[in-house]
């Protein structure tokens, strides 16, 4: 399900896009197709796909619950970042200096 939901964070299916069937994602990502039905299921209960009978699954047109999951989502990568992180025993101010320097070799 984490992979569904940065795909769509991300923009790789638009709002209102149609998601592939169940049996193509199962096939995909070599999982139960049950597994992905349920996957499917929370996504609707979140309200970030919508499942039209007969048609498939599509990305909700609402943008602001995109906007809203792509923002959950950035949290929760860097709630993982920031713990690997501190495993290495890098502090607070480690990572600030860190992040800095990446900017600017960014803008290069």
């Amino acid at each position: 399900m984490d992979a569904l939901i940065r795909q769509i964070a991300r923009g790789h299916w638009p709002p209102g896009g149609k998601l592939p069937s169940i049996r193509e994602v199962a096939e995909g990502v070599r999982v139960n197709p049950n597994t992905v039905a349920r996957a499917f299921q929370e996504l609707e209960r979140t309200g970030l796909v919508e499942t039209r009978r007969g048609e498939g699954t599509f990305v909700t047109i609402d943008t602001k619950v995109i906007k809203d999951c792509r923002e959950e989502t950035a949290r929760e990568v860097w709630a993982e970042f920031l713990v690997k992180i501190r495993e290495l025993g890098f502090t607070n101010e480690d990572v600030q200096r860190l992040a800095a320097e990446l900017k600017e070799e960014g803008k290069r």
